[in-house]
């Protein structure tokens, strides 16, 4: 699954667009990115708030077990860095 702070149209066209096979949460609000502890205050380029990019790692019990936050929206974890993760959690 994945959340998107942009609306609806959005969220399905860049999900079509990746070929995306799973759900995307539209969260405008940002009640879920919260709940996360997510938002990066005035972290825009026009000083507007925005949502750190995260990855977590959820096992079937709903158990986070590996978290990747940053504030920079080009920093993502790599293919690499999340199979290991994923080696790690079993």
């Amino acid at each position: 699954m994945a959340a998107s702070s942009d609306g609806t149209g959005t969220a399905q066209r860049k999900a079509e667009s990746l070929g995306l096979t799973f759900p995307v949460l539209c969260d405008e609000r940002g009640r879920l990115m919260d709940a996360l502890g997510l938002r990066h205050k005035k972290g825009g380029p026009d000083r507007s708030d925005v949502f750190y990019a995260t990855l977590f790692l959820v096992d079937e019990r709903g158990a986070v077990k590996w978290k990747h936050a940053t504030d920079n929206v080009g920093a993502r974890a790599t293919p690499g860095e999340i199979l290991a993760a994923a080696a790690a959690a079993r």
